[in-house]
């Protein structure tokens, strides 16, 4: 399996990123869906959805192709697919 040196300097197996940054997604997303339950007022009822497939189902679902072919994950292509996707999923739910 190929490693990728993280910004920190550890080595980070892009699958692995992907997979830790979609349960961050997952966490908001059940925690925004909970706050709109309690509360009853679903105005984010969208933003919820956005999180939800486009933060942990589509990045687990990345995490899962990287980790399964750690070649296509070790490439350039890899790395530069993780940061403009997280970098394109913030812009679109802050947007």
């Amino acid at each position: 399996m190929q490693l990728k040196q993280s910004m920190i300097g550890e080595a980070v197996n892009v699958g692995i990123a992907f997979i830790k940054v979609a349960s961050v997604y997952l966490l908001i997303g059940v925690s925004l869906g909970l706050y709109m339950g309690i509360s009853e007022n679903f105005q984010y009822a969208p933003v919820h959805a956005h999180v939800n497939l486009l933060g942990w189902a589509t990045m687990a679902l990345f995490g899962l192709v990287y980790h399964y072919f750690p070649r296509a994950g070790g490439s350039k292509l890899g790395k530069v697919h993780f940061w403009l996707y997280n970098i394109g999923a913030i812009a679109l739910l802050l947007g």
